[in-house]
């Protein structure tokens, strides 16, 4: 009889591992689904004779599937290790590779079962506030203009011209002032207003500013280079660095007050260029939908241009990730094989990238499945015979008795 329950553990090894297999086929087309396969081990009797077969464990493949790239832009694939970590109903942390995201009616970054994407949330600066892995929520709120309070101008002033030919400095009157620049600012209603700076020359390495908005002078400035024609000071400090701007504007707005960095100002034997002109304000602006970057950074858009940081997804990684449980819906939850999460922002710390508008697809091999499906199949008619077999051989044994 042993030949007898030898086959049939064979049986139920063969039947086990065509579960696995047949599981693997059916979710071919299964977003961040890996591929299951049963490990057998052989059995031995206390007299050391064999004794059939079992699935000693059940092994996961994590490799990478294939990028595949949708319509959507909130969907998310990760290249590279990693998992994205969500939080179901009851509050359970769980991960996955499927990355089929949307927002929800209150605004909140869920999958496609409605669990929440878990990452770090941004402050009103923009910066990133690390720590636990919260839910990541969109503000769907409209931008308020910012005024502009510090403008960073860089300027080159040509060394080879000469002084104007009028002495007495009148912004109508381009004789009297060598070139000008313009900068775009925002006064607190989100209003534009244009701050035109005047190059006046004086004499070799000094000049003079004269920065205007429409007819009213706003601040001035006087500039003295080295030999080198490197900045040396502003109105005679050589630490300065800015020139305060600062006047009323038309329509009821607050003042005026910027702060000028003319810091990288030069004076070379060039022509008179413009090389940096950035401000800090924007007018108002309507709230048009996010963006995700590459390192799961998520930007909401306004209609003013402008867009601001929500918050960064995060990714989990595990010592052992064969280790996780499935717990269905192409999620897993950690156990003690795989041990504990460690959390940390795509493309850090051997993470992998986030690609937005994307999702990665099952990394089952359909060809190879097949090919696995046949042999299985014929052991499990090969054991089908062997019972077969030891059957009519006990038959005959019990007819000749």
């Amino acid at each position: 009889m042993p030949s007898l329950y030898t086959a049939i553990s064979g049986l139920n090894s063969a039947s086990r591992s065509m579960d696995y297999i047949s599981n693997n086929i059916a979710n071919t087309s299964t977003t961040g689904y890996k591929a299951m396969s049963a490990q057998f081990a052989d059995l031995y009797t206390s007299g050391g004779s064999g004794g059939g077969v079992y699935v000693a464990d059940v092994s996961q493949n994590m490799s990478q599937g294939n990028i595949n790239y949708t319509s959507s832009k909130t969907d998310m694939a990760i290249k590279g290790d990693g998992f994205f970590v969500l939080e179901d109903a009851s509050g359970q942390l769980v991960y996955s590779r499927a990355g089929h995201f949307e927002m929800d009616k209150d605004n909140y970054l869920v999958n496609n079962q409605g669990l929440r994407v878990q990452g770090y949330p941004a402050d009103a600066n923009g910066n990133l506030v690390t720590g636990a892995p919260q839910d990541l929520k969109v503000s769907n709120s409209d931008m308020p203009a910012k005024p502009t309070s510090s403008i960073e101008l860089g300027i080159n002033l040509d060394s080879r011209q000469d002084k104007p030919k009028v002495d007495t400095f009148d912004s109508s009157n381009p004789a009297s002032y060598n070139s000008t620049s313009s900068t775009q600012v925002y006064d607190s209603q989100g209003n534009s207003h244009t701050v035109t700076a005047y190059y006046v020359k004086k004499g070799d390495n000094s000049w003079d500013v004269h920065y205007m908005v429409g007819k009213d002078e706003i601040g001035t400035a006087d500039l003295k280079f080295n030999e080198n024609g490197s900045l040396a000071s502003i109105d005679g400090d050589t630490s300065k660095k800015t020139v305060d701007l600062t006047g009323s504007l038309p329509g009821g707005a607050a003042p005026l007050k910027v702060a000028m960095d003319v810091s990288s100002f030069t004076q070379f034997g060039s022509d008179f260029s413009v090389n940096t002109n950035k401000q800090n304000g924007n007018p108002s602006g309507s709230y048009q939908g996010i963006e995700i970057s590459k390192e799961g950074k998520i930007y909401a858009q306004y209609s003013n241009g402008e867009r601001r940081m929500m918050g960064a997804v995060v990714l989990a990684d595990f010592a052992n990730p064969n280790g996780l449980e499935q717990n269905g819906d192409t999620t897993w939850v950690a156990s003690r094989d795989s041990g504990a999460a460690l959390y940390g922002l795509p493309n850090t710390a051997g993470l992998g990238s986030t690609i937005a508008g994307a999702v990665e697809q099952s990394n089952v091999d359909q060809a190879k499945e097949l090919v696995n499906m046949v042999v299985v199949q014929s052991a499990y008619q090969a054991n089908a015979k062997m019972i077969t077999t030891s059957n009519s051989l006990t038959q005959t044994l019990l007819q000749s008795v």
